[in-house]
């Protein structure tokens, strides 16, 4: 399938990992400033900023729960893509940053293939105008590799790069304006699959926000 063609003419460059520190730290200049400066000059000078996220159980908010103001928020809104809208807009008042988090508990890369481009339909004035996509599918990727490796019909590395470099390329396809951040999760069964997305990831050099690295290195349970 041409999807899953590499072409040799994709622009490609080493990038470092980006971390949640990084992310909220983002320069205005560097290498990763042909990524990002769009998306904060938009920020920046009050216009609108359209976010998509995709994703399972964990940007859908399950089992989550947190005080605010002296109530609890639960489900999507205490999810973190509502997160990031939030800090985002406290960064920049003047900007209206909308959000529509299609997340949905149990989602691999392979449902969510087949549902993309028809998902993206649902923002309002279409996929052109989207500006930031986040992906984090690495949850139900591993499930779902798992499940099928013990049947010994496929093994991760056939099923887990495939599904999620086309993902990552129909998205792309799909709304080619956009900022498209990977999220690599981590719960302790995702560890042993992150590195194929980050795989992925570095092979179309798109920034990551990776919390399994973060974990990693720190052993810190509540940055995740």
């Amino acid at each position: 399938c041409d999807v899953f063609k590499r072409p040799e003419d994709i622009p490609r460059a080493s990038v470092d990992t980006l971390t949640t520190n990084d992310f909220v730290h983002l320069p205005f200049s560097g290498r990763y400033d042909t990524r990002f400066q769009s998306f904060f000059n938009k920020l920046q000078s009050g216009d609108e900023v359209k976010i998509v996220v995709f994703g399972g159980s964990f940007p859908a908010g399950a089992d989550c729960s947190e005080p605010v103001d002296g109530n609890f928020t639960y489900g999507y809104e205490c999810a973190w893509p509502a997160r990031v809208q939030a800090g985002l807009s406290k960064l920049f008042p003047q900007s209206s940053i909308s959000l529509l988090n299609m997340a949905h508990g149990g989602s691999p890369s392979t449902l969510i293939l087949g549902a993309a481009e028809l998902l993206l339909r649902d923002v309002p004035g279409g996929a052109g105008q989207v500006d930031l996509i986040m992906v984090d599918t690495l949850l139900n990727d591993a499930s779902q590799s798992q499940m099928w490796t013990d049947t010994g019909s496929l093994t991760p590395d056939e099923i887990v790069p495939t599904s999620y470099e086309a993902l990552v390329r129909a998205l792309h396809e799909a709304a080619p304006q956009a900022l498209l951040v990977p999220v690599i999760d981590a719960c302790e069964w995702c560890l042993d699959f992150a590195p194929h997305h980050r795989a992925v990831a570095s092979f179309y050099d798109l920034p990551l926000v990776d919390y399994a690295s973060l974990y990693q290195r720190t052993g810190n349970k509540d940055l995740w």
